[in-house]
């Protein structure tokens, strides 16, 4: 059951554990933005936020974090809960691990096969301590501690 929620959350938030979170500055080789950043707008929500899958199914995102490091890796936890009707909730920590690269103000995360899902890639922009991404029709963004 919890492989089917995992599943369930991926899908319903696609790219969500590849948020990308920001620093602005000039980043050159990427040691600017080292450090961690929280989530705060998760698919265009504020954190912490509710999602309805289906009439019966319902996920809450209660945190996230985004650590990058200076080896050009990275970690993206997020805290969830799923709530599925007449089945007890169970709360969850989802993580994503990748590397990342940057370009002036813009990062990509590269995430490697895991989980079940295909690798992908997301393009976002870093200003001011905070790192912004559209997927699809949503935004994620992170800001530095």
């Amino acid at each position: 059951m919890l492989t089917r929620h995992r599943r369930l959350a991926v899908t319903l938030f696609a790219a969500a554990p590849l948020l990308l979170a920001g620093c602005s500055d000039s980043i050159g080789n990427g040691s600017g933005v080292v450090g961690t950043y929280n989530l705060t707008v998760f698919a265009g929500e504020n954190i912490p936020a509710n999602f309805f899958i289906d009439n019966f199914t319902n996920v809450d995102v209660f945190s996230g974090s985004l650590v990058l490091r200076e080896d050009r890796s990275f970690t993206e936890s997020t805290s969830v809960r799923f709530n599925e009707a007449g089945q007890p909730s169970i709360t969850d920590l989802l993580v994503t691990i990748g590397t990342y690269s940057t370009d002036g103000s813009n990062i990509i995360l590269n995430v490697p096969a895991q989980s079940g899902f295909p690798a992908t890639s997301l393009q976002g922009t870093i200003r001011r301590g905070v790192i912004t991404y559209i997927q699809g029709f949503d935004t994620y963004e992170y800001r530095r501690q």
